[in-house]
C-alpha cells in the first residue's frame, strides 16, 4: 500500500510539472514547427489543467480552447512533452499515454441551455 501511496503523491508532482514552462515551452515549441498553432507561453498556460480521481495513478490532461481541434492537438502535445521530460526530470520512465486526446462533436463550453436556464431563474 506503501508503494501505492508514493505514486498517488506522485501524481501532485505531475500536475505540477504539467503547467509549468519546463513542460509547456518545449510543447509551445513543438507546436508552433509541426501545426499552425500560435498560443503565449501565459495563454497556453491558462487553457491547461489536470485532473485525477482520489486515490487514482490516472491523470487527465484538459485543454480548453476556441478551436477544439486544437484543443485535443495541445492536449496531444503537451501529454507527448511531459512523458519525455519527466524522464530527463525525475528519471521515471513508467509514464504511459492511456488514451489520446480527441475532437469533441460539440463544443463543451459555454453551456447555452443551462446559462440560458441560470439567467432565466436568476433574472425571474
Amino acid at each position: 500500500m506503501t508503494g501505492q501511496q508514493a505514486d498517488v503523491q506522485m501524481i501532485t508532482t505531475y500536475k505540477e510539472l504539467i503547467t509549468k514552462p519546463v513542460v509547456l515551452k518545449p510543447a509551445r515549441q513543438t507546436l508552433m514547427a509541426e501545426t499552425d498553432i500560435r498560443r503565449s507561453l501565459e495563454s497556453l498556460k491558462q487553457t491547461v489543467s489536470v485532473t485525477s480521481t482520489a486515490n487514482s495513478q490516472v491523470f487527465s490532461i484538459v485543454v480548453r480552447d476556441k478551436n477544439a481541434k486544437a484543443s485535443a492537438m495541445i492536449a496531444n502535445q503537451i501529454a507527448a512533452t511531459f512523458k519525455d521530460q519527466v524522464q530527463h526530470i525525475i528519471r521515471v520512465n513508467n509514464v504511459t499515454i492511456v488514451a489520446p486526446a480527441e475532437t469533441p462533436d460539440q463544443p463543451v463550453a459555454p453551456k447555452k441551455i443551462i446559462n440560458i436556464l441560470i439567467g432565466f431563474v436568476g433574472g425571474g
